[in-house]
Parts: structure tokens; sequence; C-alpha cells
């Protein structure tokens, strides 16, 4: 057992790699994570929009990305863009699979934020002179 899981020569073989996808994940965490949160944050603006020509197509996008599985995605990205006339390497389709999935539960996740501010608090900030923009961003956000 410690021969074939604890051998040497073994770890020493494999340790470039494991490194290597050490570093992918970390970059793919800080390229993701980011835009997950900026296209999730708009996603969450732009639900509330009240417009039916603004909101099912919203609705539908979130609820897609959300109920997708991620590795179909992924799979769909690598290799069905190329099809479509459109090749990306591995690492973007991944960064992009997970954009679209995270960004989608970041959505939620704001919109529910943004939905428990009582109403009142966005009057109060709009009696005292700030725009709707304004007091999105000061009291909402």
């Amino acid at each position: 057992m410690i021969e074939t899981f604890l051998n040497p020569e073994i770890i020493a073989a494999i340790w470039p790699i494991v490194l290597a996808g050490l570093w992918n994940t970390v970059l793919l965490s800080l390229i993701v994570v980011p835009l997950g949160l900026l296209g999730g944050l708009m996603l969450a603006l732009l639900a509330t929009i009240h417009h039916p020509l603004v909101r099912w197509p919203l609705m539908a996008w979130v609820d897609f990305f959300r109920a997708f599985p991620p590795l179909v995605l992924l799979v769909l990205l690598f290799a069905g863009l190329p099809f479509a006339g459109l090749e990306l390497g591995g690492f973007a389709c991944v960064a992009i699979a997970f954009f679209l999935n995270t960004g989608a539960y970041y959505g939620e996740i704001f919109r529910a934020g943004i939905d428990s501010v009582p109403s009142g608090q966005i009057e109060a900030g709009r009696s005292t002179g700030l725009s709707r923009l304004q007091a999105m961003t000061y009291i909402v956000l």
C-alpha cells in the first residue's frame, strides 16, 4: 500500500503536473470569481427593471445557467463552438463556462439581497435628493 501511494519516484515524477494543475486552478479562480461577481451584479441590477421584455429573457438566462450542469456546458463549449466556427482553447472554454454558471448564481444572490432592502429605505434616499442610481448605489448596494 505504501509502495503504491507514497512511492517517492512516482511523487517526484508527478509533482510538476500537480503544480501546473494548482497554478491553473488559482489562475482560473482569479479570473472567474471577479468576473462572475460583476456579471451577477449586472444580472441583479437588470432584474430590478420590471419590464417584461427585460425580465423574461433575464429569468430564462439565470434559470438556464443555474440548472445546466457545468460539465455538460464545458463539453458543449469545447466541442460545439468549433462547429460554429469559433475555436477556443481549453482554458478559455472552462473560464467562460464557469463564468456563465457562477454569474447566474451570484445574480440570484445579489437579486435576493436587493429585494430584501425595504422599499422605504430607497424612498427615504430618493426624498433626500438622491437619484435612482445613487439610491441603488449608496443605500441598496
